[in-house]
């Protein structure tokens, strides 16, 4: 049985089901804090006697999702040979960004729940499930709109955003999708596949700022910038330069920027590629969902790998002719790096993303201030000193002395990357340790994941 369009008004009252509708497409992406879509188009006769019966701001449903009528165009098509209305309308949720504001908003040391409660607050959306319940601070400190203001919710506490615009609820999930093993694969059900190298927001030349706009240049020579031309000489193509600009102002400390620098620009120096897959599917094979996790072989590319669908056109009608777009190693960067400005434009602010899927491919010291270079800076000291007489990498190292019945305590906070496994190293120097009931003499290290749960390792000295 078809899934035509069904259209109704706000209050819900059913007006048409149009079954004379033709090029019905779904358009939809993972939700992101600035990027994610859900779009729908189709087409009428323009003698279809069903069009009376409704017009723009009416609610359409089909495909498991419902959808706001914003445009109607009225024309010839010289492929149906007939004319035409062509119809486009918007997912429900995108309603959020129209109610009023939000111009404050303050929470300290809550889940995302309360938060996400207080930005759907007035609306006609809910919460539905949240899988993260670790407590974090979320603040909005001028004018934003709650479609805005929901979508900062991952990038606080981490997890993906799903819409349920039947029933108006938005999850935070800890990643929208599930493995489903599906298989496409080269000579049984993969009608195309494209491999796309981009190289438009390619920089060989990135300018670094830090905090109150400090720079690397007492650092790096005296020069504001790093250079990476591995890719041109690698293909052999002669040196181009192109310049973009990036801003950390979470940085106060020029050798830790150029570190960070160098960072971003390993990325940002070689092209983004995405795969594009068009799959034979059955009736019987449903449409691959958002954030699925699918299996790609295409002996023709030489691919094998297992990747996550980040973005669908589904042809309702004839799914067969659906399309996806998977990522594969970097999580949407392509997107967040349309932040960049090339050419030495406006300075980018990095998101968390962004700092996130950078941070998967290079290997990075993540302690800042780790030989005591700047005595206690950036570390939460209780018990502990500095001895600037003493070092290994440099001139000073981290001091305390014990005493019974008393905790002393060195921390630091830190967000690496997002790898299986990590490496604590450190030269210890150990003397007249005696040890009472109970007492311990080590590295203590919790690990939150992007999920919200907790893990706490220790690793004993003595």
């Amino acid at each position: 049985m078809q899934d035509y369009p069904k259209v109704y008004d706000r209050s819900g009252k059913l007006l048409a089901v149009l079954d004379k509708a033709f090029s019905v497409q779904i358009q939809d992406q993972l939700i992101t804090d600035t990027n994610g879509q859900e779009t729908l188009t189709f087409s009428l006769p323009a003698n279809d006697p069903k069009l009376a019966l409704f017009s723009n701001e009416d609610h359409v449903r089909v495909g498991g999702s419902e959808f706001v009528i914003r445009v109607m165009e009225s024309g010839w098509d010289s492929g149906q040979g007939i004319p035409t209305v062509d119809v486009t309308c918007e997912a429900v949720w995108y309603d959020l960004a129209e109610y009023d504001p939000i111009t404050q908003l303050s929470y300290k040391d809550v889940g995302p729940a309360l938060v996400m409660q207080a930005i759907l607050s007035g609306t006609d959306w809910s919460v539905g499930t949240v899988e993260i319940t670790t407590p974090g601070d979320f603040s909005i400190t001028e004018s934003t709109n709650r479609l805005a203001a929901i979508r900062q919710i991952p990038g606080v506490y981490g997890g993906e955003l799903k819409f349920d615009s039947i029933s108006r609820k938005v999850h935070l999930l800890r990643q929208v999708g599930s493995d489903t093993g599906f298989l496409f694969a080269y000579g049984k059900n993969m009608k195309s596949n494209k491999r796309t190298i981009d190289t438009r927001n390619l920089v060989t030349r990135l300018y670094v700022y830090g905090a109150n706009g400090l720079s690397i240049a007492p650092v790096n020579n005296g020069l504001p910038y790093i250079e990476d031309y591995s890719w041109y000489d690698s293909t052999g193509k002669p040196r181009q330069v192109k310049s973009a600009t990036l801003k950390n102002e979470e940085i106060a400390n020029p050798s830790y920027l150029l570190q960070w620098g160098r960072q971003q620009l390993s990325v940002l120096s070689k092209p983004t590629i995405s795969y594009t897959v068009a799959g034979v599917l059955t009736p019987e094979d449903p449409v691959p969902g958002l954030g699925d996790l699918v299996n790609v072989y295409d002996q023709n590319l030489g691919l094998n790998l297992k990747a996550r669908v980040a973005k669908r056109t589904i042809d309702v009608l004839q799914p067969e002719n659906t399309t996806l777009e998977l990522e594969t190693a970097l999580p949407t960067l392509a997107d967040q790096l349309s932040n960049i400005q090339a050419g030495g434009g406006a300075v980018a602010d990095v998101t968390d993303a962004v700092n996130q899927a950078m941070q998967d491919v290079v290997m990075f010291n993540n302690l800042f201030n780790s030989r005591a270079d700047d005595g206690l800076a950036y570390w939460i000291s209780n018990g502990w000193d500095v001895d600037n007489t003493k070092g290994v990498s440099g001139t000073s190292s981290f001091h305390a002395t014990g005493s019974p019945n008393a905790t002393k305590t060195l921390s630091q906070t830190i967000y690496p990357a997002s790898r299986s496994e990590y490496t604590l190293s450190a030269q210890v120097e150990l003397d007249n340790v005696v040890k009472l009931a109970g007492g311990q003499v080590g590295f203590n290290v919790t690990i939150k994941y992007k999920d919200g749960t907790r893990e706490t390792q220790f690793f004993a000295l003595a």
